[in-house]
């Protein structure tokens, strides 16, 4: 009996892919890019490194960063201290501490970026690698990791699937860590297909469905990223010491997409690599929570801004967001990570304007303000008329929220998510960064992130948190 699902093209023959993902690697020169797809890298380094740097104060990243001490291989420094640990433990703990407020991007197809940013971090760190190697093998990962993300989260099969389907994550991920380790490491072409094909008997299982059925999450979350980037850097330094992978393990009925869960494959995806594929399907997230709720949070504070009401004004918040999941209606008492995913408590931050933003997530009761309001919210299904054919990764979370005061009822909807300015990115590092180094540093530390190229050596940035 034939169990292949319908594909979007005809899978090509073994070993097609891991071939041409080694071809793109070893011949990704930085001049080659476009400036467009050069500076959008960078945003997106800028971003994860100040997330990781907040991050380090979150009850997750210092258990992270408590587990990285216990190394006794003094490589790479930890982005939350400056303490010198081995480099995959260090890669392990930056990029949990980059999740830890889930305040990263979230694209191209994933929290790939929570992966790779950390990675090339501590391997050039390690390995002393320049501003602009760095960035050329941070480009490699965010492309290819979102390609294969992409062919195989986005395939539907023949029958209809009606919201998320029963199996779903980011096992993907792992690639972004696999491919800039191996270019930083200088692995040969049979062993970055070698690395590659490790890193995908190697990647997690996919647990979001669990995760979003959980009132209280792990820490792990929907996809345990940190133990990813582990994976992935030991799949290069593996592959560099001889150990073989799956060459063959993208094509076919049971390739990778089939055991990492996908419906489908649509190999379009992966029959070419580069561009600016990654630039349009990435968001970058105004406010630290779940990127399908952060519309409701961002219209909440709209609302009081425009409208110059003060919270203790605020009768009720009535929210809809586009997905509605188990710990929505929560009202964070069960520590940190019910607070991340508390939609009430979230839109009540948003609404009184909580700083610094690891506040909303330190496993602590919130401030009086922020309280009363997570008791006079309510959370309703959305069911507002959207543009067909609308997809996610296109930015489509329709959603809508309404605020009531003695003097009025006031309402926003968006059906589509907002972009983020260049302006709005520097100023959230700055935010992010300025209560670990200050605020002048933090602007220094910007500045520096966004000519990572012209560095002679990228941990020069790590140089100037700790000096």
């Amino acid at each position: 009996m034939n169990t292949t699902p319908p594909q979007a093209n005809a899978s090509p023959p073994p070993g097609t892919i891991s071939t041409l993902i080694a071809d793109y690697m070893l011949g990704l020169r930085l001049a080659g890019v476009s400036e467009d797809v050069r500076r959008f890298a960078k945003l997106m380094f800028l971003d994860c490194f100040g997330c990781t740097i907040a991050g380090a104060e979150t009850p997750s990243g210092r258990a992270a960063l408590a587990l990285a001490r216990e190394s006794p291989f003094p490589q790479s420094r930890l982005a939350g201290t400056g303490e010198r640990v081995a480099v995959e433990r260090a890669a392990l703990a930056n990029t949990i501490c980059a999740n830890a407020l889930d305040f990263e991007p979230v694209g191209p197809e994933g929290h790939v970026g929570a992966l790779a940013v950390p990675v090339v971090l501590a391997l050039a760190d390690w390995q002393m690698s320049s501003g602009e190697d760095v960035l050329t093998a941070l480009i490699a990962g965010l492309d290819v990791s979102g390609r294969i993300g992409a062919a195989w989260r986005r395939a539907t099969p023949g029958a209809a699937v009606v919201g998320l389907p029963p199996v779903r994550g980011g096992p993907h991920g792992i690639f972004a860590a696999t491919v800039p380790a191996a270019m930083l490491l200088g692995l040969g072409h049979d062993a970055i297909r070698d690395a590659l094909g490790i890193a995908s008997y190697s990647a997690h299982v996919p647990t979001l469905r669990k995760v979003l059925e959980t009132a209280d999450p792990p820490m792990t979350k929907y996809d345990h990223v940190g133990g990813m980037s582990l994976a992935g850097i030991d799949a290069a330094r593996l592959a560099a010491h001889g150990f073989t992978g799956d060459r063959d393990a993208f094509e076919g009925e049971y390739g990778a997409w089939r055991y990492s869960g996908g419906l489908a494959c649509d190999w379009s995806f992966l029959e070419a690599f580069g561009g600016d594929f990654m630039i349009a399907p990435t968001f970058f997230k105004p406010v630290p929570c779940n990127l399908y709720d952060c519309s409701v949070v961002v219209m909440a504070a709209k609302i009081v801004n425009e409208q110059r009401i003060q919270p203790a004004d605020i009768t009720r918040m009535i929210l809809r967001p586009a997905r509605d999941i188990k710990g929505h209606g929560g009202d964070g008492s069960g520590g940190s990570m019910a607070q991340w995913l508390s939609l009430r408590l979230n839109a009540a931050h948003g609404a009184c304007g909580t700083r610094p933003y690891s506040a909303w997530q330190n496993g602590e009761p919130p401030p009086a303000d922020v309280a009363r309001l997570v008791e006079l919210a309510t959370i309703e299904p959305y069911v507002e008329t959207d543009p067909d054919g609308a997809k996610y990764w296109e930015g489509h979370v329709p959603s809508s929220v309404t605020i009531e005061t003695a003097g009025g009822r006031y309402e926003e909807r968006m059906p589509m998510m907002t972009r983020m300015t260049e302006a709005e990115l520097i100023a959230k590092f700055v935010d992010n960064v300025a209560p670990a180094v200050g605020a002048a540093a933090a602007r220094e530390l910007a500045d520096m992130s966004l000519r990572l190229e012209e560095l002679p050596r990228a941990s020069e940035l790590l140089d100037r948190i700790f000096a």
